[in-house]
């Protein structure tokens, strides 16, 4: 092991080096705090990642394992340990955005589990070279394999680090009193350039009980228009989605509905990656089904 041809046994190898890593700083360091990679440090950390793949790329020849990265030997023991950890997320209860993980492993908000987001990191690190490399080639019959690579590529590191600029807030509206101010899980308000007014609220009868309010929406861009905020059924306004949340009956303020706002300013660029994603895919589908015509042909 550990001569100049890797294989699956120095693959395994790594992954396992890595989650080993990511439990001792778990244990050591506790869960990841992904406020720290607020806006502008996110931006900064995805240019500077950038520039480390290109420069990883160009010491291939030189670093032997970065031209391992960029082969299957490395990506597919990842991709099994990548599911295998999404398999784990997805059978273990995540508790809510304003809870530590119950769990020493942090198993129980793998988001900010450093086994899991290591594990990803390095996802994204072989995606990255192979994308890279494959670009640099030039080859046109490689651009559904580029695509598909750069998109889950795109994904995964602006999933990662725009979460920490991700905004969840709620806003308690009321009739004829415009709400400007939201409040989010740790009690912090602030003041948003969106002011709402309550305008009506009613429970909608049988065959399907649901809550709807209509609200009269005025921002500082200067959008005054009316909405009707239903549950599973919000509005967009100027990068906010606009949820039906809960209600309640003020003695003074009356009938109050409680509204949830969201932002998530790189959720533009999470679509753009899973368009380059479904645009691989449909490619490397349709050059495979075409591959099979012509054998089946000749």
């Amino acid at each position: 092991m550990w001569s100049k041809l890797w294989r699956f046994k120095e693959g395994v190898t790594i992954c396992c080096g890595l989650l080993i890593v990511g439990v001792i700083l778990q244990l050591s360091l506790g869960s990841i705090s992904w406020g720290l990679f607020a806006y502008p440090v996110n931006l900064i950390v995805a240019l500077v990642f950038c520039v480390l793949l290109f420069a990883m790329y160009a010491l291939r020849k030189k670093i032997y394992l970065f031209l391992f990265l960029q082969t299957y030997y490395a990506a597919v023991p990842t991709l099994f340990v990548v599911v295998f950890m999404t398999l784990i997320m997805g059978l273990t209860r995540q508790v809510p955005e304003t809870m530590d993980a119950q769990d020493p492993m942090g198993f129980t908000y793998m988001l900010r589990s450093w086994p899991f987001v290591l594990v990803y990191f390095y996802m994204a690190v072989i995606l990255g070279l192979v994308s890279i490399k494959h670009f640099l080639l030039l080859n046109f019959r490689q651009i559904p394999f580029i695509l598909f690579h750069l998109g889950l590529f795109v994904v995964i590191v602006a999933g990662t680090l725009g979460s920490a600029d991700m905004q969840r807030l709620t806003m308690n509206t009321s009739k004829e009193t415009p709400e400007w101010r939201a409040v989010d899980n740790k009690g912090e308000v602030y003041e948003l350039p969106i002011a709402v007014t309550l305008e009506d609220f009613y429970i909608a009868e049988p065959p399907q009980i649901k809550y709807v309010s209509k609200v009269h929406v005025i921002t500082e861009k200067g959008l005054d228009k009316h909405y009707q905020i239903e549950v599973n059924k919000p509005i967009r306004v100027e990068g906010w989605v606009i949820y039906q949340y809960s209600y309640y009956m003020d003695s003074e303020q009356g009938m109050v509905s409680v509204l949830e706002l969201v932002k998530d300013p790189w959720l533009p660029a999470v679509y753009v990656g899973l368009i380059l994603l479904f645009m691989g895919a449909v490619f490397l589908f349709v050059n495979a089904s075409s591959k099979e015509i012509k054998c089946r042909e000749i």
